[in-house]
């Protein structure tokens, strides 16, 4: 099975994924962890990011998962929802996690992100931009707004999967 937890930085993905997995024996797979390992895109020195490449992340994720059929798979980042539709619709769940703007904020800055990038960041959640990406494709997902409060989150995202 195929699981994808999505959304803007700071939303929790990665730490949910992470416990997910570790308590289900899911493999966590990370996107930019995926793009860099399989050399998907290139270092823009200008805004300090790893751009990568959506067609060579949707044939990589063919080959990828033609090659794990039989495992418990959790896809975690923010770049996986820009792929093909018939990609996602391998997943047997979509999670996309949101975020209430001020802790997302204060989280970016707690982190160093630069202003420019704060902004982008915060735009992007408020116009729904994953949100919309996901809708345009007809795809289905789960929609879970996550705290501050990690145990609270993970256990709506227990009770939104089906997980015991």
């Amino acid at each position: 099975m195929y699981l994808l937890i999505t959304g803007y930085p700071g939303t929790g993905k990665t730490t949910l994924s992470k416990i997910l997995g570790k308590e289900y024996s899911y493999k966590v797979v990370n996107d930019k962890s995926f793009s860099l390992a399989n050399k998907l895109g290139e270092k823009d020195n200008q805004e300090k990011e790893y751009i990568v490449d959506i067609t060579k992340l949707n044939k990589e994720f063919s080959k990828f998962i033609r090659t794990h059929k039989n495992e418990n798979l959790i896809f975690e980042g923010h770049l996986w929802p820009e792929m093909s539709k018939s990609n996602l619709m391998k997943f047997k769940r979509i999670v996309l996690l949101e975020t209430d703007l001020k802790l997302l904020r204060r989280r970016y800055e707690e982190r160093n992100y630069l202003p420019a990038k704060i902004e982008e960041n915060l735009f992007c959640e408020e116009t729904k931009y994953i949100e919309t990406i996901l809708k345009g494709k007809g795809v289905k997902y789960i929609l879970i707004k996550t705290t501050n409060n990690e145990v609270k989150n993970l256990k709506e995202l227990k009770l939104k999967l089906n997980l015991k």
